[in-house]
This record gives structure tokens, sequence and C-alpha cells, in this order.
């Protein structure tokens, strides 16, 4: 008997659940293992049987159809696991260097049985790597096609693994009887039922300047796009190959994007091509996206089924609409939904032939705006391509800026040190490389001085108990765990962590509105009010938003916010669940400002009820009584009503020791604990408590 090592996926109560299981195997040898084809015909082979799995050499009893070979292997699944087969041990390791594709023909009783074929490490069955097919005919011989593409080529492996219909038990008979024959590797790639099998048409010799490649083999493509970003579709994209032949395939279409890795200037080209395949698509639309204007439509009709539909969109058409060209940074495809499409030969190009000699002119750039960190420049020029680059030179850093021609395009350097002088070279040029005649303009301004940064700290907030506050952000309390202070939400806003009078606050510099997606869903139904310190020396208009994962977001205004100062801020829950916002399941808060401010925050959190250090506690010293007070080493705390726990907690409101008590009476040791002011808190068997303050000496 051996032990062998299988990692199977059973569908358990509609629930997919991983199994590591360990088979008992009866090992048949019979005689020298033969390596690829195994076609069964001459030999013998050193099969080994687990768990129920019956495998026999036989005379094809099913001699018809693409299988008329004189010997099949037969492979009988019996009662014993789910996951009963067998498996042949070949010589010598399976080269995996070139052939990646396994074919083995299979007869089945049934159309949609599962077959695993699985190869593995006969020293160390942990190595291993596995693939299934099924079937799709039923008592007919088909061939299956198994993709080992992905295989790690370094390990060894000789076994060879079978199982058919893993996850059902077997019982023997007819229907859990299986053949199968000539199994191959070989070369080459598996094509889905639902792919071209043709290349779509190659696309005419254009220019490199008359040609933006997206996705082509015919010309260079564009340095880093990204083919599959994640937009929250439900689409699977992937680039594939065919039969030498590079496509993007987009599986289950809803719709898909593709990002460009920076802004391209397509204002010179006249048309959008695109080669589509498609087996069940219904509708397909394409989308540029441009960073200044959105994106505009284009239907891909008439969308023919099972051939390539070639599409050339005159892009006047769009331009026409008030769309900017010279600033592209995405596409987006959009299907009826659940079908498959093959993108080929994605490219703007310029039909006109003609070389370009004509330089720019009216060549103008000017400064628009300085603050205390940023520089606008206004750029302008005419060309008679329809597109102009802006070359800007700022020391040794050139930084290239697309245009439309005639059109004012601004750009603004940001994050620049203030009171600091610069010096712009700016040159303009079109698409060939002509250069306008009066270049390079030179422009020289100094950013302004830089705005107040706060000189203390935010109040520190009261000490409260643990279950009376639920805290995002503070240095007194304990925080919600790995809340994002900075989720990308498309905002204009810089954050930074600074530290002011030795408290950690939250810094949000060029200021529009910021997200904070809390670390895990907050519960603060409980809570009376939401806390938050600002301070900020030029923010004019702030609100705050908790964001509801069942209700949505309902916004507060903060007013007033007074400028280079703390302001401390108590929101009435009830100001948002008015609005009709649920506070038992808050994911993020949103802050909104009034555009390119400075904020910080601090101390962010929910709370509700009184600080430690507004709880009397004379009232409750005739029926409880703590002594001695201040304490060295052991309080001693007596009670009318019988006592049932006593917590300590820090001026913070950290709780540090606690102690169950069934007495009137109780002697807590405090010798454990450093000097310093701390509260009592003590529960009484009638549900009552009552709350002291305690200095250990």
């Amino acid at each position: 008997m051996k032990l062998y090592l299988l990692t199977i996926k059973i569908n358990k109560n509609m629930k997919i659940v991983n199994i590591m299981v360990l088979l008992f195997l009866a090992s048949i040898s019979f005689a020298k293992a033969q390596t690829f084809p195994l076609d069964f015909e001459t030999g013998t082979y050193n099969i080994t049987n687990f768990d129920g799995g019956a495998l026999t050499v036989i005379d094809n009893p099913q001699s018809s159809g693409i299988n008329t070979s004189t010997k099949v292997a037969q492979m009988i699944k019996n009662a014993g696991q789910i996951w009963a087969g067998s498996y042949i041990t070949l010589d010598n390791p399976i080269d995996f260097s070139t052939k990646k594709i396994f074919k083995m023909k299979v007869y089945s009783t049934k159309a949609g049985t599962k077959v695993l074929l699985k190869v593995e490490n006969p020293s160390d069955n942990t190595i291993f790597y596995e693939k299934d097919a099924t079937t799709t005919l039923a008592n007919q011989w088909e061939e299956l096609q198994f993709d080992y593409s992905k295989i790690d080529v370094t390990k060894t492996y000789r076994n060879v693994v079978v199982i058919f219909d893993l996850g059902t038990m077997g019982d023997g008979s007819a229907n859990f009887t299986y053949l199968f024959d000539d199994i191959l590797l070989q070369e080459g790639v598996i094509i889905p039922a639902d792919a071209p099998t043709s290349a779509a048409p190659t696309p005419p010799a254009y220019d490199a300047l008359k040609v933006i490649s997206i996705f082509s083999e015919a010309y260079t493509n564009l340095d880093g796009t990204n083919f599959n970003p994640y937009w929250q579709q439900s689409t699977v994209g992937s680039i594939e190959n065919y039969g030498g032949n590079t496509v993007l395939r987009l599986l289950n279409l809803n719709y898909q994007g593709i990002e460009l890795a920076g802004e391209v200037n397509a204002a010179s080209m006249k048309y959008l091509h695109v080669d589509v395949w498609t087996k069940d698509e219904t509708s397909l639309e394409i989308y540029p996206i441009s960073r200044t204007t959105g994106e505009k439509k284009a239907s891909l009709t008439p969308l023919k089924l099972g051939e390539w539909n070639s599409y050339n969109i005159k892009l006047s058409d769009i331009i026409t609409a008030g769309f900017n060209l010279a600033d592209l940074v995405q596409f987006k495809f959009i299907g009826a939904g659940g079908h498959t499409v093959y993108i080929d030969n994605l490219y703007l190009y310029d039909d006109n032939a003609a070389a370009d000699t004509q330089a720019p002119v009216n060549f103008t750039a000017t400064i628009s705006t300085v603050t205390y960190n940023s520089i606008k420049l206004l750029l302008n020029a005419t060309d008679n391509s329809g597109a102009v680059n802006y070359y800007i030179t700022v020391g040794a850093i050139t930084t290239k800026v697309g245009a439309a021609s005639g059109v004012q395009k601004s750009y603004e350097f940001t994050r620049l040190p203030s009171s600091t002088e610069f010096t712009f070279s700016i040159s303009a040029k079109d698409l060939a490389g002509n250069g306008a005649s009066n270049n390079p303009i030179q422009l020289v301004t100094t950013t302004n001085q830089a705005f107040q940064v706060p000189a203390a700290s935010s109040p520190i907030p009261p000490a409260r108990l643990p279950e009376n506050v639920i805290s995002i952000f503070s240095d007194v309390y304990t925080n919600v765990a790995n809340t994002n202070f900075n989720p990308y939400w498309q905002q204009s806003s810089w954050f930074y962590s600074v530290q002011i009078g030795g408290n950690e606050v939250l810094e949000y510099e060029n200021f529009n509105y910021q997200g904070i997606e809390i670390g895990s869903i907050v519960n603060a139904s409980a809570m009376q009010y939401l806390h938050i310190d600002v301070w900020s020396p030029n923010e004019t208009s702030l609100s705050i938003s908790p964001i509801s994962q069942s209700t949505g977001e309902k916004a507060v205004q903060l007013t007033p916010v007074k400028q280079n100062e703390w302001n401390s801020y108590n929101i009435p829950l009830s100001s948002f669940t008015i609005q009709g916002l649920s506070m038992s399941d808050i994911l993020h808060l949103k802050f909104v400002g009034s555009g390119k401010s400075i904020i910080y925050l601090d101390n962010i959190y929910f709370y509700k009820g009184l600080p430690l250090t507004s709880i009397s506690d004379t009232k409750s010293k005739p029926a409880i009584n703590l002594y001695p007070n201040p304490v060295l080493n052991n309080l001693n705390i007596k009670s009318e009503t019988e006592i049932v726990k006593v917590d300590v907690y820090t001026i913070t409101g950290q709780i540090i020791k606690s102690v169950s008590v069934k007495t009137h009476g109780a002697i807590i040791d405090l010798n454990d604990i450093t000097q310093g002011t701390y509260f009592v808190a003590i529960t009484l068997k009638n549900g009552t408590r009552s709350i002291q303050k305690v200095i250990k000496k």
C-alpha cells in the first residue's frame, strides 16, 4: 500500500470546498512503463489504482468514429471515494520544455463527464499540476484537450493521474465505466470554441507619425498600457495568442476599460480603427475617454457574428460633439452582457500620406496663477496638423504637454517649494517635429510665501470608557484597525501624516474632497455624537459625511471654520439620522472643502455619555466606600449591595485591571500599576455602576 496526496474541489451544498486527502493506493505493476504517446497498443504499464479506481488495458469495445485502435484503457469507478482513480508511472520525467498541450480520446456513456488529468512527482506528491475537461458527447469517442501552459517546468513529473467524475461516488456500473486512449503531449495552444480561427485583416502600412497604436502587431504600440484594469466589471480580460495571432479577449463582457500609461495627443489623427470578432455578442460600443472632456460613444454596427468586423470611426464626428482628442487617457468597451468579444488592431491614424513640413505659428506662453506651491502656465499655438506638443523645461527636467491646435492649454506645476524662483523654457512643436519660429519662450516667477502651520497640537480628548467611544483617528483612544486615510477617490488632495506637538495629525493639502475608508464596518447606532478637530489656514467651507453601507451618505456643514486655530466640533448623530442615514453600518467618512485648501484633522471619533472626569463620585459614597485614597498597595472597597465586578481605568479610558467579585467587599491589589490618577468602576448586582477617582501613590 502507498499514501497518495490529492487536492480536490467539490461542490458541497452549493459551496466550493478545498480538501487535502490521503489516499490508500493499490499498486499493480504491469512491467515497464512507457512514454508518450500512451496508445495502449503494445507493451505493459505500471498502473496504480486508488480508492475504488480500476484501470485495465482491454480490446477496444467501441471501435468507431475517431478511434478504431485495437487496444484502449478502461477505467471502472467503484464505490470507495469520490476521488477514485488511477495513475500510470512513466520511466522518465515528462518534458514540458516545448510541449504543453495534452490531448486524450475519451468515451463516456454521458455528456458532461468531468475528466481530471494530473501529473505529479512520484517521490513528492505535493509537486503536481492538474487540469480538467468535460465531455460533450454521450456514447461516442471525442478528443479532450488540457492546457498545461502554466506548469512549472523546473519541477519533475512522472505520474499521469486520471480521475473521472471527481466529486461523485462510483458504483462500478456501466454509468461509471469509461474508456480513454491516445494520450498525446504536443506543442500549440488550445483555441476556445468561441474564438476566431483566422487572424484579423492586416492593417495598411502607415508612416510612424501617422498612427498611434494601442493594440496591434502591425505597428509599434504605446508602452505601459493596462488592458485589464479593475473597474468593478464582470469582464475577464486577457491577451491570448491563437495560432500566432495575438488578440485581446473580453470574456463575459459587460464593460471593459483600457488605461493608457499617460495622456496621448491624438488631435492630428483622423480615424479610430478597431477589429472585432464575436460568436454571440449582439451590441457593442467603444468609448474614447479624454482627461478633460470625458467619454464619447461610438456604436460598432453592423456586428456580424462569426467573422472579423473592421470599423473606421471618423474622429471629426467625435470632435464636433465637444471631445478633446489631445488628452486621451482611456478606452472603454460596453457589450450587451455575458458574451465574449475578441479585439485586434486598435489604433488611431491619419490617412493623409503627405509629409508635414509646416511649423506651428502664433505660439504664446504666459503665467496664469501662482500660489505658495504651484504655478499655472497658459499655452497656445496653431498648426496645420491639428495637434501641438509643448516642451516645458525646468532645470534639467522637460515635460511634454499635448494640445489641440488653436486651443489654449493650461498646465500646472504643483508641490513646489514656497518662496522659490522658477525659470520655464517652453517650445512648441507639431508631431512631425517642426518647431515654432519663436521657440523657446522663457518665463520667470516665484512661488508665494507658505501658509501658517499649527503651532500646537489639538485639544486632548477627555477620558471615556471604552464602550462609550468608537475612535477612527486619535492618539488618546484605541482606533479601528486597518483604516485607510488616503484611499484614491479621484480627489486632488495630497495626504501627509505629520507630528504637531508630539501628536500625530492628518494633513490634506490641495484639498477638494477626501475619503477615509474605515478598517471595518462601524455600528455607531448606540453613540450620540461625532467629534472632529479641524485646523486650516485658508479653508472657508467644510462638510463631513458618514457613509452607510445601506443608506449612502449624508452631509453636515462644519461651521464656523475659524482659520489658524483648532476648531472642535461635536455633531449630534441625529443631524445625520434625521436625513435618513443609518448609523449601524458606517463604512467611510468623507470631507468636502472649497478647493485647493489645506486642512489638518485630528480626534475623529463617535461617542456617547459624559467623560469620566465629568462623572460625580459623591452620589455613590453613602453606598460604596473606597479606602485608602490615595492608595499605595491594596484598595479596599465596601458596599451595601453585593459587588459583581471592579474595573480600573487610566485617565484616557484604557482598562488595565478587571476583577470579578461576588461579595459586599473586595481588596484590589494595585501594586503592579504606576503612580498617577485612575478611575475605578464598581458594578453592583442590582445593575448600577459607580465610578470613582483614585490616586495611586
